[in-house]
């Protein structure tokens, strides 16, 4: 079916895109774009990561030694005959990309307090993540004692 939005609800203009004061989010509910003020949304995604119950401030980058150990890993399956022809190259990390920390702004809530996100596309076990997805993803689905939701 058609999009009930227009196309500059989808895509938002050029200008906008390429204003450095603002950002241009999704929401994080409701399916709706949000344009922030770029000084606010840093603001407030600096107060999540300013929690030092959550978050912490490493010495040092651990990208490397992460693909390392996930490089060993699965070199130590392989040489144990785990894989099928193919999967090793498709669970190799391609990339040494640190895992991406981000905020959706909350708009159902007052003063519009963002939701951490941590996008581990492209990191180091993303591939391996999401191989092992694959062939978990049918045992779980079909299980009768899964939890869908926090209310459940």
């Amino acid at each position: 079916p058609p999009s009930n939005y227009s196309l500059p609800l989808i895509y938002p203009p050029k200008r906008l895109r390429k204003d450095p004061d603002i950002v241009i989010l999704k929401a994080d509910k409701g399916g709706v774009i949000v344009v922030m003020n770029k000084l606010d949304y840093v603001a407030k995604t600096m107060e999540l990561l300013g929690d030092m119950r959550t978050y912490r401030i490493l010495q040092k980058d651990p990208t490397k030694s992460i693909t390392n150990k996930v490089v060993n890993k699965i070199l130590d399956l392989k040489r144990q005959d785990k894989f099928y022809v193919g999967e090793y190259g498709r669970v190799y990390p391609r990339a040494l990309v640190p895992p991406r920390f981000y905020g959706l702004p909350k708009i159902h809530k007052e003063g519009n307090p963002l939701r951490p996100i941590v996008s581990n596309i492209g990191s180091p076990a993303y591939a391996l993540a999401k191989y092992l997805c694959d062939i978990t993803s049918p045992l779980v689905n079909n299980s009768t004692c899964t939890v869908k939701n926090s209310y459940q």
